[in-house]
């Protein structure tokens, strides 16, 4: 009796461990699945970082009562290696610096939030700084996300040619929807900079054409190599105040509460 309970107790272990190691290798390569149709994978990937304690969990276990089963854990750790050096990062150093080396290209993106622009009263120094922090960094291409802008009135708060100038870029590309101009004298979009010729440049929108659902890239020549620069801004996941509340204190005592966190997910 003993005996069949050990070995029923053993299997439920192993089982456990095996469905364990293949939710891990599935959330480490979701990449490889087609999200449209195998979506839930990415609930995988977000909890891949607990699935990996967890196989670190049963290689104690296994460690402490048959060895050789520790094998599942860490041949499921190998088989990802790659993307577990990407989700596990060690950094000793800081390797970034200021200067650049011949032959690299600097690429900054940034959510500038109009730099904003409705502070540009009452606290101009802020869109200064941001300004100041952008020509420190002397990026070669800059893709910002949440550029308000005109391109063609000089008197508009954020003139798009004065960025060009101040930030000594030689070329750009500004993509946005007319039915969502931020006022009447400024639209609302993405813009990529660059102090490189841009040869092509192409703006992608999809229904239903909102500010999210566009997407620009432009084809870039620098001396003898011609690249593609894409540039997008994520759509949020636009909780509502509710979704908010219920996040901060998550309960269960009715069925209003169990809706909303069906809603959640």
């Amino acid at each position: 009796m003993a005996g069949g309970f050990r070995k029923l107790t053993k299997g439920f272990f192993v089982l456990g461990n095996l469905a364990v190691a293949v939710l891990f290798l599935l959330g480490c390569y979701a990449s490889f699945f087609d999200p449209k149709y195998f979506w839930f994978i990415g609930l995988f990937t977000l909890a891949s970082l607990y699935l990996l304690l967890i196989l670190f969990f049963f290689i104690i276990f296994w460690l402490l009562v048959k060895k050789k089963l520790m094998l599942i854990s860490i041949i499921a750790m190998l088989l990802a290696w790659v993307p577990l050096s990407h989700l596990l990062k060690i950094k000793f150093r800081d390797n970034f610096t200021l200067a650049k080396t011949t032959g690299n290209l600097r690429v900054m993106s940034w959510n500038i939030e109009h730099f904003d622009i409705l502070e540009h009263r009452t606290h101009p120094e802020i869109k200064v700084e941001m300004l100041d922090l952008i020509s420190r960094y002397r990026p070669d291409i800059a893709c910002f996300q949440e550029m308000v802008g005109n391109e063609k009135d000089s008197t508009a708060i954020n003139y798009v040619p004065f960025f060009k100038q101040r930030l000594q870029f030689s070329d750009y590309y500004y993509s946005y929807n007319q039915k969502l101009d931020f006022d009447a004298k400024h639209h609302f979009g993405i813009i990529i900079f660059s102090k490189y010729p841009i040869i092509e440049k192409h703006t992608i929108s999809y229904e239903p054409n909102t500010y999210n659902s566009i997407f620009q890239y432009v084809d870039i020549v620098k001396e003898a190599d011609t690249f593609r620069v894409f540039n997008i801004h994520l759509q949020s996941m636009k909780f509502s105040d509710i979704n908010r509340q219920y996040i901060d204190d998550p309960t269960m005592k009715n069925e209003i509460d169990i809706e909303k966190s069906k809603n959640i997910l």
